[in-house]
C-alpha cells in the first residue's frame, strides 16, 4: 500500500494515517507529515467574558501513537522534496515517484 503525504497531512488526514500505519506496513511517500503522532485536535468554540468575542480553540487530544513518542512528524519511507521549479511547472513529483515506484522502473 502506498500512501502520498506531504506538509498539510494533518487534522483528520493524519489521524487516518496514523489508523493505516497501525494495520498495515504501508509505503509512504512525499515530505513528512504537518503534525506530530499525538497531538491536539477538535476545535471548540468559546466566548471571552467582556468583549464578548468568539474564539476557536484545539481542545482534545489525539493519541494515536504510544505516549512516549516524540517524534514531530512521520517521515516518508520514499522522500520526494517539494521544489520551486515543479511547482511553477505544475509537475506534481510526489505522484510522479508512486507511479514510478508501481510501474517498478528506477527514478
Amino acid at each position: 500500500m502506498l500512501i502520498l503525504i506531504g506538509r498539510n497531512t494533518f487534522s483528520a488526514g493524519h489521524d487516518l494515517l496514523m489508523g493505516i500505519s497501525r494495520l498495515t506496513s504501508p509505503v509512504l511517500i512525499g515530505e513528512p507529515s504537518g503534525t506530530r503522532p499525538n497531538a491536539i485536535g477538535e476545535a471548540g468554540w468559546f466566548n471571552l467574558p467582556y468583549s464578548g468575542q468568539t474564539g476557536v480553540i484545539s481542545s482534545q487530544f489525539h493519541q494515536q501513537g504510544a505516549a512516549e513518542d516524540s517524534r514531530v512528524w512521520l517521515a516518508p519511507d520514499l522522500p520526494v522534496a517539494l521544489t520551486a521549479k515543479d511547482y511553477f511547472a505544475s509537475k506534481d513529483a510526489v505522484l510522479d515517484a508512486a507511479l514510478t515506484l508501481v510501474s517498478g522502473k528506477s527514478r
